[in-house]
């Protein structure tokens, strides 16, 4: 089974890819600033398939903590770099 990392994974396309890979069978790492929405699509439609974590890529500090990730969510075989920053 495949990894793909998704930053940017709490809504729009980010989001729709991460649902589409848990679809085809693909472990996926759901980033995004708000946690709480990756959270939310991860328990209730991708399960076990997917990992949601809050991360915002503008601080580095918290980049460090990817590399605590263990096996097999550590092994990354696709990024897919999303991320965005709305203006509203």
């Amino acid at each position: 089974m495949k990894t793909v990392f998704i930053t940017g994974a709490s809504a729009g396309i980010g989001e729709a890819s991460a649902r589409r890979f848990a679809r085809e069978g693909w472990r996926v790492i759901a980033t995004g600033r708000r946690g709480s929405a990756c959270a939310r699509s991860a328990t209730s439609e991708l399960g076990d398939y997917c990992l949601p974590l809050e991360l915002d890529m503008r601080d580095l500090g918290s980049l460090g903590e990817l590399a605590r990730l263990s096996p097999p969510w550590g092994e990354i075989d696709l990024l897919l770099n999303n991320a965005g920053l709305v203006r509203r």
